[in-house]
């Protein structure tokens, strides 16, 4: 296998190798066409081998996505009428191994195929404007790119794909906080896995993203025609149609598009995904209506003046699902980190330390008990003057309230002891100022943090979660509320009912992310 700078990359790609090698007829019709002199009765008789394999070829190449004028029987006459490349580049988009789907299922899964087929649409249309590029190859490129993405929910498991359902609200991010979190993003798992299946060098590299923009740095080939596929499918699916000004511009400078020549792209698009998601037998997301979105783009695209608001087409502001998935990123770091320690993941180590059963802990987590009486006293008497402190002060005032589980059988000494590490992994990583420990009860810890914002105490709790997921004897989950300037006659119940309940929400969520909120 050819090796990567990243020992992670190289982990994963040797497991999915060894998981999920490409089917034989894959294989032989790779093998067949990559010869000087490529023998179509081989190939043919290749194909058909596969029945199911052979009726998607037909229905692909009926469908109006190629364009042909008759009806295409049989294998054939496909060969003779389209050639050997488009066969090919068919049957290894058709070929994907069926154990890359089996821990992705629902909406998740519908989101993925509508998204790949999109994109894959728009790459073929958008390469004959790019000299020399070849439309099937673009289109392949644009409905491969994301496998990566898949080898990481089967590896990586629950804390992915959480990851994965947020970033749906903000895909743009999602490239940069895998980065951010594991050091490299799934395109670049993507292109490591198609040169492990022995794919030419130009599609392996087409697909990977992390070596910068091919738009802003002109690169030549099939880089930029997927990039501009890839933004042509964002805004069409995510309703982000205040990017339009920004992708004429980007797609007048790469090829010369023009206004009128993305509207006849959009056109077809419709039927062309369905066609294809009809062709391989895949369904496509029921939350997203192509069809109207088609056509807010076309209306925009007729209106003299490119400037747009859309402020009406998002469901949730960009900061509130920033935040979220910065709460989700520590969970894949600490997933990341278990897969290549060749543990559990993240979310099954807090299981077992919880004792749960892992058929039934996602859909009935264990909740902590309410606070004692005593223990909400002393956690008040305490709150009460940090809070005076930090309304003379005028300064920022956040409680972190922490459970923690332990594995069966555990001392109580082998805990403390990685709590008390836990907490000091996380002073020095976020160096919050005078952050105070007040133990309430045998399960839950508080963290008084004045002078600490929302943000950081997040991350102060994210650093301590992440600490002790890396030990054997405690496992912590956070709730964390903040209040940015302390009022007159101000209740710290209203902080203390705050972050028990995002405690609680992070606990039915079966999350081992920091749940927070701001009081006011």
């Amino acid at each position: 296998m050819p090796q990567t700078a990243n020992p992670a990359i190289d982990k994963l790609v040797t497991q999915a190798g060894n998981l999920y090698s490409l089917p034989s007829v894959a294989v032989e019709v790779l093998q067949l066409t990559e010869q000087q002199d490529v023998d179509v009765k081989q190939l043919r008789d290749a194909i058909g081998r596969d029945p199911a394999l052979s009726a998607k070829l037909l229905r692909v190449v009926n469908s109006s996505l190629f364009g042909l004028s008759g009806e295409v029987a049989d294998l054939n006459q496909a060969l003779a009428l389209l050639g050997v490349e488009p066969l090919k580049v068919l049957v290894l988009g058709f070929s994907l191994p069926d154990g890359l789907f089996a821990r992705m299922a629902g909406e998740p899964l519908k989101r993925y195929w509508t998204t790949s087929l999109t994109r894959a649409v728009c790459a073929k249309s958008l390469a004959p404007r790019f000299g020399g590029v070849s439309p099937d190859v673009a289109f392949l490129a644009g409905l491969l790119r994301d496998i990566g993405m898949l080898v990481m929910v089967q590896q990586l498991g629950e804390p992915y794909l959480r990851f994965l359902t947020l970033a749906a609200d903000a895909p743009e991010e999602l490239t940069e906080l895998e980065r951010q979190s594991l050091g490299f993003d799934h395109t670049q798992l993507t292109a490591s896995l198609l040169r492990e299946w022995k794919l030419p060098e130009a599609l392996c590299g087409a697909v990977d993203f992390a070596a910068g923009d091919p738009l802003a740095t002109g690169d030549p080939g099939l880089r930029p025609v997927v990039m501009l596929a890839e933004r042509l499918s964002r805004l069409v699916l995510d309703r982000r149609l205040d990017a339009l000004p920004d992708l004429l511009e980007l797609g007048h400078a790469a090829c010369g598009l023009t206004k009128q020549q993305l509207n006849d792209m959009l056109e077809p698009l419709q039927q062309q995904v369905d066609q294809l998601a009809a062709a391989m037998a895949v369904e496509l997301s029921d939350e997203i209506n192509l069809e109207q979105l088609i056509a807010d783009a076309h209306r925009l695209l007729s209106t003299a003046s490119e400037q747009y608001v859309c402020d009406e087409l998002t469901a949730r502001s960009d900061d509130e699902v920033a935040e979220a998935l910065l709460a989700e990123t520590h969970e894949v770091r600490l997933a990341m980190r278990s897969f290549l320690r060749g543990r559990a993941a993240a979310g099954e180590l807090l299981q077992r330390a919880e004792g749960a059963h892992p058929a039934r802990a996602h859909s009935a987590p264990k909740q902590p008990a309410d606070m004692s009486a005593t223990a909400r006293a002393r956690l008040r008497d305490t709150l009460d003057k940090v809070a005076a402190r930090c309304r003379i002060e005028r300064r920022e005032l956040s409680v972190a309230l922490l459970h923690t589980a332990r594995p069966p059988r555990t001392e109580s000494a082998d805990a403390e002891r990685e709590l008390r590490q836990a907490l000091a992994a996380a002073q020095d990583r976020t160096q919050p100022e005078h952050a105070t420990r007040l133990t309430l009860d045998e399960v839950r810890v508080a963290i008084l943090m004045p002078g600490v914002d929302r943000r950081d105490a997040v991350a102060y709790c994210n650093a301590a979660v992440e600490a002790a997921a890396l030990g054997e004897h405690v496992r912590l989950r956070a709730g964390v509320a903040s209040v940015t300037l302390v009022p007159n006659r101000f209740e710290v119940d209203r902080l203390i009912d705050g972050a028990a309940g995002c405690l609680n929400g992070a606990q039915v969520a079966g999350s081992t992310s920091v749940k927070s909120i701001e009081v006011y």
